[in-house]
């Protein structure tokens, strides 16, 4: 029997400018390398390689169970003489083993060599599990990746609390691209330390070292959920019997969803779309952010942290509270099924809205609160209030320009009418008046006339009687007569002057008091005139501040609608300008193109002495192709 071994010897060839790695008869071995091509130098392989290949495969080659030796720098003569063989060839008799009582002692019976047990493990092995999959659960530990892209970790299975059983697991590199690729297209973190897993694996056994390990190929995107839903329903349960469960999301909706608090991190990425899809709506949302773990231990307290933060700003000042993660395993998703923090939301004076998770998985948060499920739900969910809200302003800016035309006519109806009224009022009681005095005066009149007949009369009468009694009183009688009608003329004239004083004072005394009560009905209707004019005013000035008010209002829309342009051009021109080839190029990337100037961005296609144009930031390079090598897998 052959006796095992898993030596490899390598050292620096000065005259090639390599180096060179001796190998024992291993098959499959060379394929699994790096950047390597085989020789044969005086009928013997060799590998050849670069010193930055020769590092990676060292890696390798270690991990996998190979001892490595350097030997001292010698040229290409002495190369077959110092190369030490050796074979890593395995024993093929299936080992049984024997009862100790059997070897009598001091017998020349062999004893089991190592080679044999480890044969036999492996064969066991590959008869139980043979090159079949299995699902393997258990706890991440060590996770870590190499440079060349495998990944190794430890998956622990513990009881009470205590790590009792592991075994190593690795995952090639091409399998680990596909594997994050699958994460990413269910938005979900890759895995980690801590983590609880189902995988998909194969058994491998490394009879050198005698090691089991697990070759894993997926893993279960849904492991873990029969225990999140459990929780979350027991959470539930108890916030409806304690009444909490309804009490935030029957907080009234306010009318302007302007103020926003938002409990999430900067660094997660469904805030920065929540964030860019609020920016693109062009509505003046003002946004402060209060930090909080997304996953780990610490999302209550950080969670709490943050609401005492707001408490102390003041509810008041915020119209919406809004709780962003997005998406994530449903283990990760877990730390927001927690009664506390469900307990702390229900009593919030703020109406909160939550996109926690996505369109397949829920939290507790999620059906106790106005559910967006995800951010960008979330922010549709505000842009769509936000229009709202606009039409609002919108129909009640033209009802109020509405009703306050309508106040207005009807102000000028009624001072139109009152001013025709106080016209038809100082009419009739001018005609009123006017027609009394003519009336008094023309009483008078015919009173004075009256008087006046009647002692003309009586003057008649006694010249009369005057004539018969004497003729010879003529004198004396004329002279009398003369005299009495000289006495009475001045009597009826003075009659007459006294009637007439007194007329005139009357006439005068009605016309004050129908000045006075002109004056003073004129007097009332100039009040209730200013008052009207006063209301009608104050009116004005009513539309026309709500009008500034509106019309301040859309300009501050119309301010934010300009700055929020202005940040998203400058947001586009960092982009374009980290986008630029020069800005790429002095992170030490070159732009290789072709004899025809296409870019060249895979090996395939190209041969060797195929010439290239390397164009750097100051400048270009024409380089010829010595050895085309693909990329390897794992």
């Amino acid at each position: 029997m052959v006796e095992e071994r898993a030596n490899l010897f390598y050292w620096y060839s000065q005259s090639r400018g390599q180096w060179v790695l001796s190998y024992s008869e291993s098959p499959g071995l060379f394929n699994a390398l790096l950047g390597v091509h085989q020789e044969n130098v005086n009928g013997r392989p060799y590998w050849f390689l670069t010193q930055e290949n020769l590092n990676k495969n060292l890696v390798f080659l270690r991990a996998v169970g190979y001892r490595l030796h350097e030997r001292s720098p010698i040229d290409e003569s002495g190369e077959a003489r110092e190369v030490a063989s050796s074979s890593v060839s395995m024993p093929t008799a299936r080992f049984v083993v024997k009862p100790a009582s059997t070897r009598v002692p001091g017998s020349q019976e062999s004893p089991y060599r190592i080679s044999q047990i480890t044969k036999s493990l492996g064969d066991a092995v590959e008869q139980v599990f043979g090159k079949s999959y299995l699902w393997v659960e258990g706890e991440i530990s060590g996770f870590k990746r190499t440079p060349s892209g495998t990944c190794f970790f430890t998956l622990l299975e513990t009881q009470n609390g205590e790590a009792k059983y592991q075994i190593r697991a690795q995952i090639w590199n091409q399998t680990w691209r596909e594997i994050c690729d699958t994460f990413e297209s269910y938005e979900r973190p890759y895995p980690k330390d801590g983590d609880k897993v189902s995988v998909q694996c194969e058994v491998n056994y490394y009879r050198p070292q005698n090691t089991i390990s697990l070759q894993v190929q997926q893993f279960d995107l849904h492991f873990g959920e029969g225990e999140f839903l459990r929780k979350k329903r027991e959470i539930i349960e108890r916030l409806k019997e304690e009444g909490l469960f309804y009490l935030n999301k029957s907080l009234p909706d306010p009318e302007l969803p302007f103020r926003i608090a938002v409990f999430s991190n900067e660094t997660a990425a469904g805030y920065t779309d929540f964030l860019s899809g609020l920016v693109e709506s062009q509505y003046p949302f003002k946004l402060t952010l209060f930090k909080i773990s997304l996953q780990g231990t610490n999302v209550e307290a950080s969670f709490m942290s943050a609401m005492r933060e707001l408490r102390a700003i003041g509810e008041s000042q915020f119209d919406y509270g809004v709780i962003l993660r997005g998406g994530g395993a449903v283990t990760d998703l877990a730390w927001f099924n927690n009664y506390e923090i469900a307990k702390v939301v229900s009593h919030s004076k703020l109406k909160f809205i939550a996109g926690i998770g996505h369109k397949k998985d829920s939290t507790v948060l999620d059906d106790m609160l106005i559910s967006a499920m995800t951010p960008t739900a979330a922010r549709d969910f505000l842009t769509d209030r936000a229009r709202l809200a606009e039409g609002a302003l919108d129909d009640l800016e033209s009802q109020l320009i509405h009703a306050c035309e309508g106040h207005l006519r009807e102000l000028q109806d009624a001072l139109k009418d009152l001013s025709n009224e106080l016209t038809k009022r100082s009419t009739r009681a001018f005609h009123n008046e006017e027609t009394e005095l003519l009336r008094r005066q023309n009483a008078l009149t015919l009173a004075v006339q009256t008087s006046f007949d009647r002692q003309a009369r009586e003057l008649e009468s006694l010249k009369k009687a005057l004539n018969i009694r004497t003729l010879s009183a003529n004198n004396v009688a004329e002279l009398n007569l003369k005299l009495a009608v000289t006495n009475l003329n001045n009597a009826v004239k003075e009659s007459m002057r006294s009637r007439s004083s007194a007329l005139l004072m009357t006439m005068n005394a009605l016309k004050h008091d129908v000045q006075t009560q002109i004056h003073a009905e004129e007097g009332r209707l100039q009040l209730r005139i200013n008052d009207i004019a006063n209301m009608a005013h104050s009116k004005e000035r009513s539309c026309y501040q709500a009008l500034n008010e509106r019309a301040d209002a859309l300009r501050q829309v119309v301010k934010a609608r300009i700055e929020n342009k202005q940040k998203e051009l400058a947001l586009f021109e960092k982009l374009i300008t980290a986008q630029d080839p020069r800005e790429i190029m002095k992170r030490g990337f070159v732009c290789l193109s072709g004899a025809d100037g296409r870019p060249v961005t895979r090996v395939d296609g190209l041969n060797a002495s195929d010439k290239l144009k390397a164009t750097l930031i100051d400048g270009s390079l024409e380089l010829s192709i010595l050895t085309i090598r693909k990329a390897h897998n794992g």
